[in-house]
């Protein structure tokens, strides 16, 4: 007959056995502790081992300012309600006693390679990429999560959103100095017609100038902005990064 050296109990032993009563302090779904996936384990030497699956849910109070950058740390107390500190020491035994589920984001995909490709396009004429820039914008401010304080993620997301409306605005001027000047050449023509069949009148050349001043001054307000918009993007960045890494 040989001894065991270690024996496992059933659960009518392991309800007579003394078991410590450690809670989750501002534990949101207390039903969690009460788990019965527990595991008991007497050795020889009288050495009690009690295991025992518990799930936790608690609130960790975490500052977005940084979002969504930054590191966050989230405290778990345990306390005992029945007995004090010099009756019940309990000890921690690294991480290893902790199971960290992985976030799986990609669903199995992995990036491996992004290639971007240079294009062209006329600045004021491309409505549906401003637009869509645009919502993607709104829709990336809607899932911030709110605060009471300003967060640095709200201050970019603002900003871009003003560069935005102001390539909107810049875009409606561009189109509506664009119509003039195309409706000025369409009137031109039947003044020129007109001369060319009675003798002695002069041609009036009025709107045909006039719309070719508002060619130039769109070709001039295009131009500017073409170098303002992106040197102003750009400055943001540049105080915007510097005072976020700064604070």
């Amino acid at each position: 007959m040989s001894i065991l050296s270690t024996a496992t109990s059933g659960s009518e032993i392991r309800d007579k056995v003394w078991r410590p009563d450690l809670t989750a302090e501002y534990d949101i779904k207390p039903q969690g502790a009460q788990s019965h996936g527990d595991f008991l384990r007497i050795q020889r030497d009288g050495h009690v081992t009690w295991s025992q699956r518990i799930h936790y849910t608690f609130p960790c109070l975490m500052d977005l300012s940084s979002y969504p950058l930054g590191a966050h740390t989230c405290f778990l107390r345990l306390n005992s309600l029945g007995y004090e500190s010099s009756e019940l020491d309990p000890n921690w035994y690294g991480d290893a006693a902790v199971d960290y589920s992985e976030v799986i984001m990609s669903h199995g995909y992995e990036l491996c390679e992004v290639k971007t490709e240079k294009k062209t396009a006329n600045f004021f004429h491309t409505t549906s990429a401003r637009v869509m820039l645009c919502m993607m914008s709104l829709m990336t401010a809607a899932v911030i999560h709110e605060s009471t304080y300003n967060k640095a993620i709200e201050v970019f997301t603002g900003t871009c959103l003003t560069f935005i409306f102001v390539a909107t605005v810049e875009t409606v001027m561009m189109d509506v100095l664009s119509h003039f000047h195309a409706k000025g050449r369409h009137s031109a023509s039947p003044h020129t017609s007109f001369a060319l069949e009675v003798r002695g009148y002069k041609p009036d050349l009025t709107e045909e100038r006039g719309g070719s001043q508002i060619s130039m001054a769109a070709l001039w307000l295009d131009r500017c902005f073409r170098v303002l918009y992106p040197a102003g993007f750009i400055a943001f960045n540049a105080v915007y990064w510097v005072m976020y890494k700064s604070s």
